[in-house]
């Protein structure tokens, strides 16, 4: 048998009394959510020059706070950039920016060698459940039972994620495949 690690959105939201999830009682709330993409292309959709994107969501619900940057920068060529910084379930506006408890961070370059070398760098600041491997974990649901017939001895007021630094570094081998535009193909009797 299988057990729940984590309630599912739809548990979240309506709730499942017959697992254990209750939905939580706020009332009528309010929210906005905003988001802005832009991008810079040279010709053609595959020839991205430089893109941004900002979003940000908020209600009148406790800790429903989210917010997230994005930028990549392709357009050298030989090194493309990319980076990404999102704020989730935070408390307000204000602690979304000073809060480090549900911030995750990735960036990462590509940078070419040789025409057929290449470096890529990723850094990534996310979150990993803190259960060692075949322990089960639920979030203080004592409907739930563990494959031993008790109830989690984790609840919610436990951390269940702590925040990991990854950093990986590898050499890519290969060819970069050009799209030509109809413009780039013109044919002998063109000549």
């Amino acid at each position: 048998k299988s057990y729940q690690v984590a309630a599912t959105k739809y548990q979240q939201v309506f709730g499942d009394p017959d697992n254990g999830f209750i939905r939580p009682e706020y009332g009528l709330s309010h929210g906005y959510n905003f988001e802005f993409h832009w991008g810079l292309f040279k010709n053609r959709r595959s020839a991205k020059q430089i893109a941004a994107g900002f979003g940000i969501s908020d209600s009148t619900r406790p800790y429903d706070t989210s917010l997230y940057f994005h930028l990549e920068f392709p357009m050298l060529g030989w090194l493309q950039l990319f980076g990404s910084y999102m704020v989730f379930d935070a408390d307000s506006i204000k602690t979304a920016f000073t809060d480090t408890s549900s911030m995750v961070i990735m960036g990462g370059l590509r940078l070419q060698i040789l025409p057929f070398l290449f470096i890529n760098a990723h850094y990534a600041h996310t979150f990993r459940v803190l259960a060692t491997p075949g322990s089960e974990i639920h979030l203080g649901n004592d409907r739930i039972l563990d494959s031993a017939g008790k109830a989690s001895a984790i609840f919610p007021q436990d951390d269940l994620y702590e925040p990991v630094h990854t950093f990986m570094v590898e050499l890519e081998f290969g060819w970069e495949l050009k799209h030509k535009s109809k413009k780039d193909k013109t044919s002998k009797k063109d000549k």
